[in-house]
């Protein structure tokens, strides 16, 4: 492919998947923020439904994206805006915000380990499926460096972030526990990016608490996974 091709399908597909999410925002919008309407939801399926019935092409689609894959990384860093705002509440809650980040970590990777060994897959996609509950450029590399295909955990951890983002907020206050810093703080751990954006639109206290929690749980299974992969397999 020529330097002009190249250029070209990364502008065309990076424009398509603008298109398709800025479609996906204004349903939900005029929703009224409903959370089963959520624009990932929305822009995943209108991408799904083009590259189905041939309109784009899957493999030019994945490498015109590579941009945006990488802006993945400096997106993530910037959520630590608002989290600089809030240092000194989560220096006074530093002892439970710690052991709620060592039990949902703990927890959200053995749950995907024992259901990898009660069905019975194979070693590469219990390692594309455990780094799931971390944002989607450490899933990858996580995934990649125990030898699991960095493609499907992206997909697993976008999943996983839709569904926290849907079910959290009403679970929470169904429970009647929905206060922003636990709100935040359940959002950005289980569901990462796509509830850290969740969380922001509840206010700046809930989406710093999303941030701490996705950073924080990124480090943490970003460096014990590999190690538990390599004596759990």
């Amino acid at each position: 492919m020529s330097t002009f091709d190249a250029v070209f399908f990364a502008v065309l597909h990076s424009g398509v998947t603008a298109f398709a999410y800025a479609l996906g925002l204004a349903v939900y919008r005029r929703s009224g923020h409903k959370s089963w309407l959520h624009p990932v939801i929305t822009a995943a399926a209108v991408l799904a439904l083009l590259i189905q019935t041939g309109l784009l092409d899957l493999e030019q689609y994945r490498d015109g994206t590579r941009a945006l894959v990488w802006l993945l990384g400096p997106a993530t860093v910037a959520l630590a805006l608002p989290l600089s705002q809030q240092l000194a509440a989560v220096r006074q809650q530093a002892l439970p915000l710690a052991l709620a980040l060592g039990v949902g970590a703990f927890t959200a990777t053995a749950s995907a380990l024992f259901l990898a060994q009660w069905f019975g897959l194979e070693p590469d996609l219990w390692a594309s499926l455990a780094p799931k509950t971390i944002t989607s450029p450490l899933a990858m590399e996580v995934a990649a460096a125990v030898g699991g295909d960095p493609g499907l955990a992206a997909a697993l951890v976008i999943v996983t972030g839709v569904i926290g983002a849907v079910c959290a907020p009403p679970l929470l206050q169904a429970l009647g526990t929905a206060e922003p810093r636990v709100l935040g703080f359940t959002l950005g751990l289980s569901a990462h990016g796509v509830g850290t954006a969740r969380a922001l639109e509840e206010g700046s206290e809930c989406g710093a608490f999303a941030s701490l929690a996705m950073g924080a749980t990124g480090v943490l299974v970003g460096v014990a996974l590999p190690l538990i992969l390599n004596y759990w397999l």
